[in-house]
Formats: C-alpha cells, sequence, structure tokens
C-alpha cells in the first residue's frame, strides 16, 4: 500500500482489557522504531484517561498520540479511521461479533489489518470471503497475530528452517509456569464459549476454502497428552462440563453470567493481576519428525517412516498480555518495513504463511521471546 497516511498504526480498542497492554508495548517502542500511532474506540474520555495511564506506567509522553472516535456500530466511523492508518491493529472481540465491519472497513479502503484473535471461524470467513479483495487493494489482513498463533507458527516456521530435510509432523506441548496463579480475561472466554457452540460452521467453510481433498497424513499424531491421570482427568471433566453448557442457549448463558465458578477460576471480568502477570511464562515446545532428504517432487511419497527429530522451543513471558502485545506490535512493524518479503501483492493469510520469509522470529527475540534448538536424533 504506498498511499501516504496520518499514522503508520492505529490501535482499535485501546481501552479493552488487551488493548490497553497493546497502548503499553507500542508507547515502549514507538519513538525507538520511529513510528506516528494513534488510538481509536468508542468513548474519547476513556481513551484520553487510558493514556494518561499509559503515561504514568511507561514514562513516555504521549502527548502527539492521535485520538480517534471509531466504533463498529458505526461503518461511517471505522471507514474514516481506516482512511488515517497504514495497519489497523484490531484489539476488539469477540471477533465473530465485532470483527467482520473493521475487516471490511479495511479492506475497502486498502488498509492493513492486524487481529489477535484465536477464532477459527472467525479467521476463515475472512479468508474466504477477503482474500480476492485484499489483494485486488493491495492490503494484507492477518489474524492471530497474539500469542494465538504467532508462537507456534513461526514456531513452526523455524524448526522448518532449522531441519535441513523435509519435516513430515510436528507435535506441540505448552506448559505454563504460574508462580502467583493463572487466569485470563472474561473477553476470551466469551470467544471460546460462542466459538464451540458454533463449531460447526467450520466444516462448510473449510469445503469452500478447500474444495480438494488435503492427502492423507501419516503417521497419526499423537491428539492430547497431560502431565498427570489427575491432571488428565480435571481436563476431561472440565470440557465435559463446557461443551455441555456452551451446547445450547441457557448453558451459554450460565457460562457468561458465572465465569469464574464453571472456568474453576481461570477466566473473570477483573484479568490477572499485576503480580500474576509478572510471575508468569510459557514454553512451547515442537517437535518435529520427518527425513534427511527432501523428494524431488512434492507428489511423491516417502517408502520409509521418518527417520529425524528435531525439537524446538518457544519461550517468552506471560502469554495473554505481555506476549500477545509484543508478538502484535513486533508483526506490525515487519508489515510496516518488510511488505516485499510477504506473499503476493495482499490477501488474507495466518501469520506464519504471511511472515515466514520476515525478520519476525529476529525481532521477537530481541524482545524476549526465545526460538532455540533442542534435541537432534535419528528415529
Amino acid at each position: 500500500m504506498s498511499v501516504t497516511r496520518e499514522y503508520d498504526l492505529i490501535i482499535f480498542g485501546a481501552t479493552g482489557f488487551t488493548g490497553q497492554y497493546v497502548v503499553e508495548e507500542v508507547a515502549r517502542i514507538a519513538e525507538e522504531e520511529n513510528i506516528t500511532w494513534a488510538v481509536a474506540g468508542r468513548n474519547i474520555e476513556k481513551i484520553k484517561v487510558g493514556l494518561e495511564n499509559v503515561e504514568k506506567q511507561t514514562g513516555k509522553s504521549l502527548k502527539d498520540v492521535g485520538v480517534i472516535k471509531a466504533d463498529v456500530g458505526d461503518l461511517n466511523s471505522l471507514n474514516e479511521m481506516a482512511k488515517k492508518g497504514r495497519i489497523v491493529l484490531n484489539c476488539v472481540g469477540p471477533y465473530r461479533f465485532h470483527g467482520e465491519a473493521v475487516v471490511n472497513a479495511c479492506v475497502k479502503n486498502g488498509t492493513n489489518h492486524l487481529d489477535i484473535s484465536g477464532e477459527p471461524q472467525f479467521l476463515e470467513k475472512m479468508q474466504l470471503d477477503y482474500h480476492t479483495a485484499a489483494k485486488e487493494n493491495n492490503c494484507y489482513v492477518v489474524g492471530a497475530c497474539g500469542f494465538d498463533s504467532i508462537p507456534s507458527d513461526m514456531g513452526t516456521v523455524f524448526l522448518e528452517q532449522q531441519f535441513a530435510g523435509q519435516v513430515n509432523t510436528v507435535e506441540a506441548y505448552l506448559n505454563i509456569k504460574a508462580e502467583h496463579g493463572f487466569h485470563l480475561n472474561y473477553g476470551t472466554w466469551q470467544s471460546a464459549i460462542h466459538g464451540f457452540a458454533c463449531a460447526n460452521e467450520l466444516k462448510p467453510l473449510r469445503k469452500k476454502l478447500f474444495p480438494q481433498r488435503l492427502p492423507v497424513m501419516e503417521p497419526k499424531l499423537k491428539s492430547f497428552q497431560c502431565s498427570s491421570i489427575i491432571a488428565a482427568i480435571l481436563t476431561i471433566l472440565s470440557a465435559v462440563v463446557f461443551g455441555l453448557l456452551a451446547s445450547f442457549k441457557v448453558g451459554r448463558s450460565l457460562l457468561e453470567k458465572y465465569p469464574k465458578v464453571l472456568s474453576f477460576g481461570v477466566f473473570d471480568h477483573k484479568g490477572p493481576t499485576k503480580e500474576e502477570i509478572d510471575g508468569t511464562s510459557f514454553v512451547l515446545t515442537l517437535v518435529g519428525k520427518g527425513w534427511n532428504e527432501k523428494l524431488t517432487e512434492p507428489t511423491d511419497a516417502y517408502s520409509n517412516k521418518p527417520e529425524k527429530e528435531l525439537v524446538v522451543r518457544v519461550s517468552g513471558p506471560e502469554l495473554g498480555y505481555v506476549t500477545t502485545p509484543i508478538c502484535m506490535i513486533q508483526a506490525a512493524l515487519v508489515l510496516l518495513r518488510e511488505a516485499d518479503k510477504l506473499p503476493s501483492e495482499g490477501g488474507v493469510y495466518p501469520p506464519g504463511a504471511a511472515f515466514a520469509k520476515t525478520s519476525l522470529i529476529n525481532r521477537l527475540i530481541k524482545n524476549g521471546i526465545n526460538f532455540e534448538t533442542g534435541l537432534r536424533s535419528s528415529l
């Protein structure tokens, strides 16, 4: 996108629970990265109070930060917001309810759009409905640019870069360490409720996205592991209760009304405290298996079982409100500076496809998210 815009970045939903942490992260790096930016939302006074709080938290002067009034219920305001920025960072969820109007405004106005959705139905619907229009308007729509799914996507890219052969399968294992307890904000819980309730939307969506059946993958991956029998039982029971309640209207109402009780303390309206955030970290372990040699043709098949394994570990600080803003902002900076390394001339992509050939991994490492290779062996 070559049109001159007033701002490099616009954070939409700046007063939301996650949005405020994204604002803090941009405030921290804006001067060093030499970017212009603005915050947007429906309540200007609340935005200004939020900026004052960020000034106190970061010690940075934000007097030159733009303030834009925009509301998902007012399409004109979304169009006006999109016209002012090179990239809109959309932090307003659940995205299945509030996301498409923002994507539509961005694509219509040739503005890049990044979000931190982890909602498969939304992400895949945007790919189906807006990929062609985004290409025509030379802009990028990249979803899942937070903990969902940059550590896993870019971890897989890193694994492939280090593998020196052909990767066949990748297994992922997530370990969360919380010294002072761990829980997340209500918005994530609400997204999960409605995502599960509408899971039947995925199959017809994917049939349209991928009309030709993908090849059968062998060997089959292990789908689930827990650290102990007790942990497995508790996880299964929690999933069963959640699944039953999310499958009908009254149950969804109960889940939304009593998040703390029905999530066993993991979700509530307040979100985590600073002490909880500071004491939380994650390790994502990716185990790649494959062969030493690549086949000449992609349609060829190996006659032997996978013979090689490589372990990659991606680790970093608290995943929802520290790692997520870092991932989102660094992805935005890559899009600003390295658009020529992204696929084609626009479109709707997941992070791994969008940023595979960019410096995103190096940027993440410099900002406290580590990528390292572990055990390499023959199978």
